[in-house]
């Protein structure tokens, strides 16, 4: 940055608006740097420094600094307590204005949040409030001794720290509002305790309230300035031809502002968004300044130099150094989580560090250390993995505590989203994946484990109550772990031909506690008992799994039983571990002072763990054994990529992203970043697949037709991959010397026996028609066999890849009926397969499988054209009781019945009828079979349903009803309407009961009348008309049929009158009523026309006597004497009657 000699930096701050950064230190060096990103470049990290301006003003050190991002201002202060806000002019940051106190030194200068305030706190005690145009809005003289002050959120409070440690809050006048309470210094530990000077004072370093940052309304002024100017350059000059319409476009009224790259993340209730450090190592995470249980952090042996929050609120960044050395060089930046749990660290020993900060993205860092600006990449630990072609991760959704999973198939370009609750971790294999979300509905803390396929479909799922800090999964089972116990779930897969179902040895799902399995070990000269160590890794075989502890070490443990079997002795700390395709090898990346993330790797022989292979100096960001050479393993050395074969490591070209695949030469990589963007529209820009050197190499020469020189090369570079490309190349070019050379290296016996039954084809259109399939290029080869005239071969060529589709399309015009029904018939097995039921059922009937074709239309729920099917069989086929059973099961009786009679098997259609509750059609045909009168089976029947219940006793009305038995199913819903009155049922209830049943007895009437419609002859009138077989309970149920539904309907009708004080209505609705004392309680009908003796005693309601209250006192005399004589009341009640018979004529008559 051309920064002066001997200079150094004390602070850098980042704008997240406009991407400058500014930093600035010693002898009034302050400086404006912006570091560009090249859209045009790929690669996400190419950087320069596009503006580098020394901005002059300052003589003495440059403490402080502070951007307006609303306004697009820079506030810088120095020790002399020299104060300048800088704007931007024409690209240029000049001086706006100027404030020298030159009493004190300012210790804190923040704008609030919309930057339309400014606070100003001296180490004195003074504090100045003022706006963005300079004007003094307060000024007051704190008795106190200030180190740092913030704005609250809403603006209208300012807290101030003191010098002292204490942490206090005013209002927006000024005056005292708020003391916090600062639990962290109230309780300390032992180590900090001792650690601890005689009268040393608490020294707050930061003290900051966390809240988002605004878009500038500066820049989307100035963005809408430049859309103006644009669109005027863009309106023609001078005379159009023509000229009828105007060309200038039609002005908005409202500019939209340009949405913000990264996607809203809601904020949760219990984050802490306030924060205080302390010099000493403490910090206090607080969610308001009320908050009574705060987080507290001890950084141990750490004397902390700066931190920052994150731009989104999440983490927090804290420079320091170790206090146990003297050299203050020996720096360390450690990241948080909001809620105080460490989540990694960087250090450095070359530098001290003296001011950290944030990119907008939360993806780089801006450090200042001594003369220079570090720029860093910040590497957040995504939850993603991999499923063939399938990248899945997940993201964090508008809904609070809501996550989505997505699948995204970047080959065909689809996606799925699959929403899940409190997402905490996920891993993949092959073909599946494990996804867990915690679960605390029961007030128990559990985890939610789901096995899923690339597209998100659950196929297996468990519950744990282990913590899914660590995650690792293979093809039988999953082991989720955290720092003291792990969860072993050996899951089920919706495969039977599994090649790893055959060694797969069934074990039992559990969870274990690490302190039970270990026992006291040796790891060198230091020894681990159990209990006192923690798991920091863990990594999958096939049947065992490797966990690394945090003081060192490696333990070995079975997965069938969870059984720790041996311990090697790996030196600390472990960052992650990885098995190769054979797990025969292990490459460990550790954390090591000189470089951050150094990887070794080691081989398993016998019981013992060897080191074979350490690369020195390398900071490894990522790494992927390769899926089929346990020799070869890829890794980032940052950005630039190496290929370690164990023995030596060779350069390749650069990848910016996560490595998810490394196979057949082949490094394929996907840039999450770039993804979590946008993450609900993934694209395939992200996929990046970067090809090994050697396979380049011999690409280049095939191109160039240099075999013998690919093949010399080969031979000095051997690998599969590449004499696999050098056998496909030679057999193209009818180099078959060469070709079986490369097959005999590749040890490829069906090659070597292609490469001889190709050479003995005398014509070169078949030879060629061969090398075609060989390459699976089957289209080209099918069209040289037709030109060829041996369709014959085509059909054998399709027929050995199983594409039976195409055999179908070769020999359906073929004349031979065999060969057309051979291949109808994998075709139809090819669909039955896939559960494609209709296509199957097609197939099927055109080679004549019978009996496949009624099974996939069943499958298929095909059943109109099973029913045409069934019609066109003969009648004495034997699939006629397979279709009739099929119809009975999905309810279709006529379909059913008609099957069973054509083979004659008129039970079966008895029966059918009978279980479907058709029971006029099982009358009809018993009746034509001369069978057993289905008249006793049903009253039988009935028997079996009718009960105590209510639900028994409907089930039997529904059965009659079905039986067009109406007059039975009528007197069943007046004995349920008598019982539930009975019962003191609700009246609407029983009316519905009483109106079901006078409804059964019109269609018992109807019925009639269609009988009599039809009888020509009048063979039945006179049987119809003589009502001499009916019992008297029928008889009486025809003669009153509605009287029941009447009565209870005037009842409501009266109740609903006296509610609404229409007395007179109810007065004569209650006279109709007195003809339903047969279903109504005369008590309740004449206490309705006289009045209720009991609301006569209360004094607080009006007499409630509907004839008296209109006056017809006729008819409330003699209601009272019908109810003085009911034999329902007993002598007191009767007492009470010619009481309340007295009270009320004495009164009114």
């Amino acid at each position: 940055m051309g920064l002066p000699e001997n200079s150094q930096l004390h602070f850098s701050e980042w704008n997240h608006n406009s991407n400058f950064i500014a930093c600035g230190g010693a002898l009034g060096t302050l400086k404006v740097v912006k570091i560009g990103m090249d859209v045009r470049d790929p690669k996400p990290n190419a950087s320069a420094l596009i503006v580098n301006q020394s901005l002059e003003g300052h003589n003495a050190t440059v403490l402080n600094a502070t951007w307006n991002e609303n306004n697009q201002k820079l506030t810088t202060s120095d020790t002399s307590g020299l104060i300048i806000v800088w704007g931007l002019f024409n690209d240029q940051w000049a001086e706006e204005m100027i404030n020298n106190r030159n009493k004190s030194v300012v210790v804190g200068i923040c704008w609030n949040v919309d930057g339309t305030k400014i606070a100003i706190a001296y180490a004195d005690g003074n504090v100045i409030v003022g706006t963005l145009e300079g004007n003094r809005i307060w000024n007051k003289e704190l008795e106190i001794q200030l180190a740092s002050c913030e704005w609250a959120p809403d603006g209208d409070m300012l807290i101030f720290g003191t010098a002292d440690g204490k942490v206090t809050v005013y209002d927006d006048t000024g005056s005292h509002y708020l003391d916090i309470q600062m639990q962290c210094l109230e309780s300390e530990d032992l180590e900090q305790a001792l650690a601890k000077k005689e009268n040393q004072k608490e020294e707050i370093i930061c003290m900051k309230y966390w809240s988002p940052t605004l878009k500038s309304k500066a820049l989307m002024e100035l963005q809408e300035k430049e859309e103006k100017e644009q669109e005027k350059e863009k309106v023609l000059t001078g005379t159009a031809v023509f000229t009828n319409f105007s060309t200038r476009p039609t002005p908005k009224d409202h500019i939209e502002p340009e949405k913000n790259p990264e996607p809203y993340q809601p904020v949760p209730a219990d984050r802490p968004r306030f924060m205080v450090a302390y010099a000493r190592g403490v910090m206090q995470l607080m969610r308001s300044l009320s908050d009574t249980e705060p987080v507290v952090v001890r950084l141990k042996n750490l004397k902390i130099t700066g931190a920052k929050w994150s731009p989104n609120g999440a983490f927090i960044a804290i420079s320091g150094h170790d206090l146990n050395t003297e050299d203050p060089r020996h720096s360390s930046v450690h990241f948080i989580s909001a809620y105080g749990q460490v989540v990694g660290f960087f250090q450095h020993f070359e530098t001290r560090i003296t001011g950290i900060c944030w990119e907008a993205s939360g993806l780089r860092m801006a450090i200042a250390a001594d003369g220079n600006l570090f720029i860093g990449h910040v590497r957040p630990e995504f939850k993603w993995g991999a499923i063939e072609d399938t990248i899945v991760y997940a993201y964090q959704k508008e809904e609070q505590y809501q996550y989505g999973i997505m699948f995204y198939d970047y080959k065909i370009d689809e996606k799925t989203i699959k929403t899940v609750s409190y997402f905490e971790n996920l891993a993949s294999f092959k073909e599946h994946c494990i996804i867990i979300n915690r679960q605390d509905d029961a007030g128990t803390i559990q985890y939610f484990c789901q096995l899923c396929n690339n597209i998100g479909t659950s196929l297996d799922y468990n519950m744990t109550t282990v913590r899914p800090k660590f995650v690792c999964v293979n093809g039988m089972c999953a082991v989720v772990a955290c720092e003291d116990r792990y969860f072993i779930w050996h899951f089920v897969l919706p495969r039977t031909n599994s090649v790893q179902a055959g060694i797969h040895v069934p074990g039992k799902s559990g969870e274990y506690i690490l302190e039970e399995q270990q026992r006291g070990i040796e790891f060198g000269t230091k020894r681990l008992l159990g209990g006192k160590d923690s798991i920091c890794a863990i990594c999958i075989g096939d049947t065992f799994f490797l966990m690394a502890l945090q003081n060192g070490g490696v333990y070995r443990a079975n997965l069938s039983d969870g059984v720790i079997t041996s311990r090697y002795a790996v030196t600390a700390p472990i960052d992650s571990m990885k098995l190769n395709c054979d797990f025969t090898r292990l490459a460990v990346v550790k954390l090591v002072e000189q470089v951050p993330f150094n990887i070794t790797i080691y081989e398993f022989v016998g019981d013992e763990l060897q080191q074979i292979y350490n690369c020195e100096k390398k900071d490894v960001w990522d790494y992927q054994w390769d899926a089929n050479d346990s020799h070869m393993l890829a890794f980032k050395d940052k950005h630039k990529m190496l290929i370690c074969d164990c023995s030596s490591v060779l350069e390749q070209s650069a990848v910016y992203g996560n490595i998810f695949s490394f196979q057949n030469l082949v490094v394929t990589s996907v840039n999450i970043e770039k993804l979590l963007i946008t993450p609900e529209s993934p694209t395939k820009a992200v996929i990046q697949e970067s090809m090994i050197k050697a396979k380049q190499d011999v690409l280049s020469l095939l191109n160039a037709m240099k075999l013998d020189e690919a093949i010399d090369y080969a031979e000095k570079n051997p690998h599969a991959e590449l004499w696999n490309m050098i056998a496909q190349y030679s057999v193209f070019k009818h180099q078959f010397d060469r070709a079986e050379h490369a097959f005999v290296k590749l040890e490829d016996y069906a090659g070597v026996q292609l490469v001889k039954r190709i050479r003995n084809i005398p014509s070169n259109e078949l030879r060629n028609a061969e090398i075609f399939a060989f390459r699976e290029q089957f289209e080209d080869a099918k069209d040289i066999f037709l030109h060829s005239d041996r369709k014959d071969l085509a059909i054998e060529m399709y027929e050995k890849v199983g594409d039976h589709r195409a055999v179908y399309e070769l020999v359906k015009n073929d004349p031979d009926e065999e060969r057309k029904k051979e291949a109808f018939k994998e075709m139809a097995e090819f669909h039955y397969e896939n559960m494609d039921w209709e296509e199957a059922a097609k197939f099927f009937a055109l080679c004549e499988d019978i009996k496949m074709q009624i099974d996939s239309l069943i499958r298929g729920n095909c059943f109109g054209e099973l029913e045409v099917l069934a019609r066109a069989l003969p009648d004495e086929s034997d699939y006629m009781v397979t279709m009739g059973d099929a119809f009975t099961t999905r309810g279709m009786c006529d379909q059913a019945v008609e099957c069973y009679l054509k083979k004659k098997l008129p039970d079966r259609a008895l029966h059918c009828c009978m279980e479907l509750n058709q029971w006029q059609k099982a009358q009809f045909i018993a009746d034509a079979n001369h069978m057993e009168n289905v008249e006793g089976l049903l009253g039988k029947y009935a028997e079996e349903t009718t009960g105590a219940s209510d639900e028994k006793s409907v089930a039997t009305l529904g059965l009659y009803m079905r039986a067009g038995r109406h007059l039975d199913a009528a007197k069943i819903a007046f004995d349920i309407a008598n019982d539930r009155r009975e019962k003191m049922m609700p009246i609407d209830d029983l009316k519905q009961c009483y109106v079901l049943g006078a409804l059964l007895v019109e269609e018992h009437r109807q019925s009639i009348r269609e009988l009599k419609r039809i009888d020509k002859y009048n063979m039945v009138e006179n049987t119809l008309d003589d009502e001499s077989g009916l019992t008297a309970e029928q008889t009486r149920i025809l003669e009153n049929t509605w009287k029941g539904a009447e009565a209870f309907h005037y009842m409501m009708l009266a109740q609903k009158h006296l509610l609404t004080n229409r007395i007179e209505d109810a007065l004569q609705t209650c006279v109709i009523l007195s003809d339903y004392e047969e279903y109504l309680d005369p008590a309740e009908i004449y206490k309705m026309i006289g009045g209720d003796m009991k609301k006569i005693e209360n004094k607080d309601f009006l007499l409630a006597l509907a004839a008296a209250n209109v006056g017809q006192f006729g008819i409330c005399s003699r209601a009272m004497m019908r109810l003085e004589v009911l034999d329902t009341l007993d002598e007191a009640e009767r007492e009470e009657m010619k009481d309340l018979s007295f009270e009320l004529f004495s009164q009114y008559v």
